[in-house]
């Protein structure tokens, strides 16, 4: 993680409690990880990587928002293929996908990448979107 990563630079211009200094000082990635990322001990082990409804209302709003303002632009959605729509959708998912990344806490790439090979050989949706 590089030095000027905005959620290391937002936490460290907070004022700081005497555990978090001291988190900071004896294990300065755990201060990354809790602080900055918000990480916590997953309460359950079966499913540690769920977003919450919430969450996955926000990250298929934007998807879907920035999509159709995409198709917008060109012919608009109702002229629209569905080959035009998947681009469409692939292109606002990697947009959101960098934008999700540098805002909220989330897990390393490798586990993303992994989750995408069990993705359903029929183009179905990822198990993250379940």
């Amino acid at each position: 993680m590089r030095a000027d990563h905005p959620l290391v630079l937002a936490i460290l211009g907070r004022t700081q409690s005497a555990s978090s200094l001291r988190r900071l000082l004896r294990n300065p990635l755990s201060f990354v990880w809790v602080y900055a990322f918000g990480w916590r001990e997953p309460q359950s082990s079966a499913e540690p990587l769920v977003l919450d409804a919430l969450g996955i209302g926000d990250l298929v709003h934007l998807v879907l928002d920035r999509a159709l303002r995409d198709l917008e632009t060109g012919d608009g959605l109702a002229s629209a293929d569905a080959e035009t729509i998947e681009a469409a959708v692939a292109r606002a998912a990697q947009a959101v996908a960098a934008d999700w990344e540098s805002e909220r806490p989330v897990p390393p790439a490798v586990i993303w990448s992994r989750s995408d090979r069990r993705r359903p050989r029929d183009g179905g949706p990822s198990p993250f979107l379940w």
